[in-house]
């Protein structure tokens, strides 16, 4: 299908894992460790769409819930009644990450931001090796005690939890938008070069924790994904939230390169799907999109211009009026989802 490009929006509406593929991917000290960590996601108090989101906003109509999974804990940030939207944030960042998309939402569904491993009150990640599908189990017991079937939107290490999810548990999914998913190992067969870029990335965030250079592990990660200064141009409370989820976010990379999703998985897929790309994102992210619209019958991909690769983060009207857009059909015509 046809590539949709956001220019400007109204804003006024509110296993045999695959690491060993990954050369000279360190993460060491990763596989024995228990680790927590801090909610907060990227943003803290910068500007987003020309506003300024505030935690009184943010707060207004929501509510905090968790569940207990037998194994796990798992919380999120609830808000709105009807159809579940659940959403899963980038590695780094937390269900707050959804904020700002949450406020320019629409009535008519409810929005449920799941905290993942070590955010919130969410249990830590499992001890012993670290792997995708601990994730995917998280949200699927999460999607069991909703009741329902659900529209599921992922961004970034979230989007590739759910690229993976809809393949392992369709039924549990109406419809799928991610919003640059980080299924890198769809680059190793896909584009090599890219794939030894990511890795390369990976390795040198784990090696600098591993050697107590946090800073130095962030600055280098968020100013890849953002553009040089992007760290130093964080608010100083953004910032120390990050350092001191360091460990989790080093488990998280781990986990990304375990992902055993491949393109024959993504030409089964059977419910509506959308692809979110940033204008300005790096080329790997860009590849991945490409590689996954052009597999997944039948998905679309909207282009947001201007935006890099945290497009909820820094674009919530266009992240928001884009994913209602997908789900108004779906919502209007039930039989259109693939679990109606």
């Amino acid at each position: 299908m046809g590539i949709v490009h956001i220019r400007r929006l109204s804003p006024g509406r509110c296993s045999v894992t695959r690491a060993a593929a990954v050369r000279g991917l360190r993460l060491r000290g990763v596989a024995a460790s228990r680790h927590g960590g801090l909610g907060g996601g990227h943003a803290g108090g910068a500007a987003v769409d020309g506003v300024r989101g505030s935690a009184k906003s943010w707060e207004r109509g929501m509510t905090l819930a968790s569940w207990d999974l037998g194994r796990w804990t798992v919380s999120c940030r609830v808000s709105g009644e009807g159809t579940p939207v659940v959403l899963l944030h980038s590695g780094p960042g937390s269900a707050s990450d959804w904020r700002g998309v949450f406020e320019r939402f629409g009535a008519g569904y409810r929005l449920v931001a799941v905290n993942g491993f070590g955010r919130g009150q969410t249990s830590g990640w499992p001890a012993g090796d670290v792997e995708v599908d601990q994730y995917v189990e998280l949200v699927s017991g999460l999607v069991g005690e909703l009741g329902e079937p659900v529209h599921l939107v992922g961004h970034s290490y979230g989007g590739a939890v759910a690229l993976r999810m809809v393949s392992t548990s369709p039924r549990l999914v109406r419809s799928l938008a991610v919003v640059e998913p980080q299924a890198y190992p769809l680059l190793a067969d896909g584009d090599p070069r890219l794939f030894a870029e990511v890795a390369e990335v990976a390795d040198a965030f784990a090696s600098a924790v591993d050697d107590s250079r946090v800073e130095d592990a962030w600055r280098g990660f968020i100013d890849h994904y953002s553009g040089a200064g992007s760290w130093d141009a964080l608010p100083h409370a953004t910032r120390q939230r990050m350092l001191q989820s360091s460990e989790v976010a080093v488990r998280s990379w781990a986990a990304l390169f375990t992902n055993p999703i491949t393109t024959a998985d993504l030409s089964q897929i059977g419910i509506p799907t959308l692809v979110i790309q940033g204008g300005r994102t790096t080329a790997p992210e860009r590849r991945l999109c490409e590689i996954i619209t052009a597999r997944v019958p039948g998905a679309r991909r909207v282009v947001v211009e201007g935006a890099g690769h945290m497009v909820p983060l820094t674009h919530p009207t266009a992240t928001a009026e884009t994913l209602e857009a997908h789900l108004e059909p779906l919502s209007a015509d039930p039989a259109r989802s693939g679990r109606s």
